[in-house]
């Protein structure tokens, strides 16, 4: 007997029978197809609903080792009522709990820079701050936007001190071979100025801001918070001074500039 004559069959017999007949009958052979078919709907609508609730960011910034009892929805709420953000279209994200150490390269550091690169590609970031050596290390990597594409001589010249420039020669070696090399036989070469910074970064965590007359190519790539009240009054930084810039690719350049202002004042 095919498997459709069986049906028939088992259809003719339960045609005269009582309702809790026919529901064992129906419970006994369909019940794992149910209970699959629940679990399957449920999916679909946690996600649909997940889809639908989830509003796109107006920012999303990363501020690397800036403590671990940083108020992070009081940055988020005041940068969103600074920048008179839609809150019924769209939301805030800024990640206050990574951290990052060249020095130390862990399972949660490298976690935490793979997750910044990813982001950085996917343009899902804007803005990205964190100490002095940490922000150099991304900054030679040129993940930060050059500040006079944004600013203009006046408006840059208003933050006064507190723009962070980067060589642009120190960014060459980086991109170097002979860095490369450098990383991989512990050695360099002293005489390289830009080889001891280097190597003072990543295996002492030191980074000594040179001024930006002393530099081949100066190019301003942050906003040196160090007078920042918000971060102050979040607990921020309280052991270290902040570096905040702006990423090169972001897709929602005047809502981070809207939190570079923020925080500086």
């Amino acid at each position: 007997m095919s498997i459709y004559e069986e049906i028939r069959d088992q259809q003719k017999k339960l045609k005269d029978q009582d309702f809790k007949t026919k529901w064992n009958y129906f419970w006994d052979y369909y019940k794992i197809h149910v209970i699959v078919g629940l679990i399957v709907l449920i999916a679909i609508i946690a996600t649909v609903r997940s889809f639908i609730l989830t509003k796109p960011n107006a920012l999303y910034a990363v501020l690397l080792n800036s403590g671990y009892e940083v108020t992070r929805e009081e940055l988020e709420n005041g940068y969103m009522d600074y920048a008179k953000v839609d809150r019924s279209e769209y939301g805030c994200l800024i990640d206050t709990s990574s951290s990052f150490d060249q020095t130390h390269i862990d399972q949660m550091t490298l976690a935490t820079s793979q997750k910044i690169m990813a982001n950085v590609a996917a343009q899902e970031i804007d803005s990205l701050g964190g100490d002095v050596t940490t922000f150099a290390y991304y900054a030679a990597q040129d993940v930060f936007m050059d500040l006079r594409n944004i600013f203009s001589e006046d408006e840059l010249s208003a933050f006064g001190d507190d723009v962070f420039y980067i060589d642009g020669a120190y960014m060459d070696y980086i991109a170097s071979d002979e860095y490369q090399t450098d990383i991989m036989d512990g050695k360099y070469n002293k005489d390289n100025k830009y080889a001891v910074i280097a190597h003072e970064a990543l295996t002492e965590g030191k980074f000594d801001i040179v001024p930006k007359e002393e530099m081949e190519r100066p190019i301003p790539v942050g906003i040196i918070m160090k007078d920042s009240n918000v971060l102050k009054a979040s607990g921020a930084y309280e052991n270290s001074v902040p570096v905040v810039g702006i990423i090169a690719n972001t897709t929602r350049v005047e809502n981070t500039v809207a939190f570079i202002k923020y925080l500086h004042e």
